[in-house]
Order: C-alpha cells, then structure tokens, then sequence
C-alpha cells in the first residue's frame, strides 16, 4: 500500500513538471510569434493557450510513435492542422497573410525534401513523415 501511494504520488509529480516544461515551451514559441507578427496582449494570451493544447497533444500522441507508426503521424497531421487552423482563427488579415505565407515556406520544404526522399527509392508515406521529423514541423 505504501508503494502504491509513493508511486501515485510519483506520477502526479511528472505530470506537473510535465506541465510546467510545455507551459514554458509554449511561452517561448508565443514569444517569438507576438514578434513575429505583432500580436496584441488578448491574442498573445490566446496564442500561448493554442501552443499549450499543441505541446500536450503531442505529449500524448508521442506513445505512438514507438507502437504505431501510421496513428502516430495520422494524429500528428491532425494536431498541425487543428493548430493552424486555430492560429488563423485569432489573427488578423494583415498577421493571417504572413503567417499562410510562412505555411507556404514550410510547406515548400516539406514537398523538396519529400521528393528527394522518394527519388531515393522511399515509398510517399515513408518520405512524407521523414520530412516532417527533418524539419521538425
């Protein structure tokens, strides 16, 4: 019963500092875009809610990467574009343009790479998410 209690009290622990390390990560990321793009205070605080929610999917998506290639990446792509979408969602015109504009650079990257993947003999799937794990994306 003590060991119970003790790693209860373990896991809550972990979760915690789990939190605070992607509270902190999202903080630096929503700093460098209130830069980037000029965010007022209410869209900064909305920014760092969309990192946080982006941070902790992938924390729990993570456990597929090891036992589920496909679902890992499948729900990956959908965390980007959840993410993006809700980004897009609190900008204005003027910031939305720039942000499509930085999309399009990523995404520009991503189909170089990709193609060099699948010339190299990879299946699209394969050279897809290679790419994204390349770029960090």
């Amino acid at each position: 019963m003590k060991y119970l209690i003790i790693a209860v009290c373990l896991l809550f622990a972990n979760l915690i500092i789990g939190q605070s390390d992607s509270r902190a990560q999202a903080a630096s990321i929503t700093e460098k875009m209130v830069g980037q793009y000029s965010l007022t205070i209410e869209q900064a605080a909305e920014m760092q809610k969309i990192q946080e929610r982006k941070l902790n999917n992938e924390i729990k998506i993570s456990k597929y990467k090891t036992t589920d290639t496909e679902k890992y990446y499948k729900k990956r792509k959908s965390n980007m574009d959840g993410t993006s979408f809700s980004i897009n969602k609190i900008l204005d015109n003027e910031q939305r343009q720039k942000y499509r504009q930085g999309q399009s650079v990523i995404r520009k990257q991503l189909a170089d790479i990709t193609t060099a993947k699948v010339k190299q003999g990879m299946q699209h799937s394969q050279a897809y998410n290679s790419a994204l794990d390349e770029i960090g994306y």
